[in-house]
């Protein structure tokens, strides 16, 4: 089987356009999940993996395997240097601050809480829910998710509305730029509080503990950052910094309360109910939550996949009876993927570790003084570091040259290279030279350039290692266990196969556009991949 097999105009020309289709993206979920679990699976899972179309080595082609970031990309199919969203917080060099990839100060929230309001704003193409409105302006395009920046970039920017939950609240709020009040049937939903009914007899494995044993043992030190971090999990009271809201979220239920919402969403927004193809996308958040206080090994995230499996199911079951397994097609992806924690690598024989501020500090803060010594800048930058890959040094509108500015980032980057944590560093310039190819990862901090969003210099951690902001294990550099993620799509009329050629994450989006009759754009990175066995 050979990718992109078809082009755009003769897949269009194939097309029958399924009523709905449900574009699932389950937030930190590593590939080998499929094979670790796999034979667990009895629900929606082990569904997808018989009937539908099985992609065994799909990978994220850009550094900064995070979020906003992932997810700007799987709706796009171009690489952050196109959807403009290097990261889920990036610095804005027009603006001189840090900006969260879905900010909008011009809209307000509209929901549980009055905060900074939420837009798709920032992202500077249109996403594939865009595509199917400019063909058909009668599709329905919505997107639910456990977080806001999945909810509204997987939405693009003519969703007819995006929906996430509010940890501080417990409801699903939306923003101004969607609509000026939430839908009745909104607000009912968020009357009922299911969350604390969901959470009332707390968090307990689905199976026998004996299950787990392919997870390490339960009680784990490096987990949670000293709150429990042993089953059962209940709701703690004591706790003065997550509100029992927050606490629901580090838990399998807000997924449970996800399908919920967009099982009440399909029906009351009437989607998929005509031959107008309609598209729901689904941010499934949890995995994320918990993943980085217990790490992927854990028992905590198997119990979190296995549960996914069974959730999906009832979900599936849901979709049949409502519009029969031909009226629908299912796709399930992931933004990223995530390292094991430090201390599992160490007690498996890899060096691995946490780098602090500190640490980070001591190398750069004697280089940077020497160098504006040297270089005779008589200002000193604000320093910016460009969480949690890359410093950023913000200078006054013409306080230093260019060439000065390209000095002061050589010197950094040399310094950082020169650590026994970074397995390289690449200046602004570096990035910015399209012609520069030779180190090996820098092909993937490319994809990720975008001019006026980003640092000065980039980081690139060794393996298993990564900036510590406080929390047991994070993700975000171009290595296999942060980019390698699943994707499988359930297509009517086609039978389930694995496919073994590699893919990418920027072939996902011009992927389902085929599946809805539309014409992908020619101007971006990602193409179409044949969904029919050869």
């Amino acid at each position: 089987m050979g990718m992109l097999a078809w082009t755009a105009q003769e897949a269009v020309a194939q097309a029958d356009p399924p009523r709905l289709t449900v574009f699932l993206s389950v937030d930190q979920v590593r590939a080998d999940f499929l094979r670790r679990f796999g034979d667990q699976f009895e629900g929606g899972i082990a569904r997808l993996m018989t009937e539908g179309v099985v992609f065994s080595d799909m990978r994220h082609e850009h550094a900064f395997a995070r979020t906003a970031t992932g997810h700007a990309v799987l709706v796009t199919g171009a690489h952050p240097t196109g959807t403009g969203i290097p990261s889920n917080v990036f610095w804005d060099r027009t603006e001189n601050r840090l900006v969260n990839a879905v900010e909008d100060l011009s809209v307000q929230i509209v929901g549980a809480r009055a905060d900074t309001g939420r837009s798709p704003h920032l992202l500077r193409r249109e996403a594939l829910g865009d595509w199917l409105k400019r063909a058909n302006p009668d599709s329905k395009v919505f997107s639910v998710s456990g977080k806001d920046r999945s909810g509204i970039l997987m939405g693009g920017k003519r969703a007819d509305a995006a929906y996430w939950y509010d940890g501080d609240f417990g409801q699903f709020v939306t923003s101004t730029y969607y609509a000026e009040s939430l839908p009745t049937w909104v607000a009912e939903f968020n009357a009922a509080d299911y969350p604390r009914a969901l959470f009332k007899d707390g968090w307990t494995r689905l199976l026998p503990k004996e299950a787990y044993e392919r997870s390490r043992e339960d009680d784990f030190d490096a987990e949670r950052r000293g709150r429990t971090n042993t089953f059962p999990h209940r709701p703690d009271t004591r706790d003065t910094i997550l509100t029992l809201y927050d606490q629901f979220a580090l838990t399998p239920l807000l997924d449970d309360l996800t399908f919920q919402f967009a099982e009440e969403l399909l029906a009351r927004e009437e989607m998929g109910a005509d031959m107008t193809p309609d598209l729901l996308f689904l941010g499934i958040s949890s995995g994320d939550y918990l993943g980085h206080e217990y790490g992927p090994m854990s028992q905590e995230t198997q119990d979190f996949v296995l549960r996914l499996d069974r959730r999906l199911g009832k979900f599936m079951d849901w979709l049949d009876e409502r519009y029969g397994t031909d009226d629908y097609a299912l796709v399930l992806t992931s933004d990223h993927g995530t390292p094991l924690l430090p201390e599992e690598n160490k007690r498996q024989g890899r060096d691995a570790a946490r780098i602090t501020l500190v640490e980070i500090q001591e190398v750069l803060l004697p280089v940077l003084q020497q160098g504006l010594f040297d270089l005779e800048i008589n200002i000193i930058p604000r320093i910016t570091f460009f969480y949690p890959f890359g410093l950023t040094m913000a200078f006054p509108e013409g306080a230093v040259t260019d060439d000065k500015l390209i000095d002061l980032r050589k010197r950094v980057a040399q310094a950082i290279r020169e650590t026994d944590w970074a397995a390289d560093a690449f200046t602004y310039d570096e990035v910015a030279d399209p012609e520069t190819r030779s180190r090996e990862y820098l092909e993937a901090f490319q994809h990720n350039f975008v001019p006026d969003r980003a640092p000065d210099v980039y980081v690139l951690y060794e393996e298993n290692h990564f900036f510590s902001s406080g929390i047991p294990v994070d993700h975000g550099m171009p290595y296999a266990y942060d980019t390698q993620v699943p994707l499988m799509v359930r297509v009517p009329g086609v039978p389930g196969h694995v496919y073994g050629d590699r893919v990418r994450s920027i072939d996902v989006a011009p992927t389902v556009a085929v599946l809805l009759g539309l014409t992908p754009p020619d101007d971006i990175d990602g193409k179409p991949i044949a969904l029919e066995p050869s």
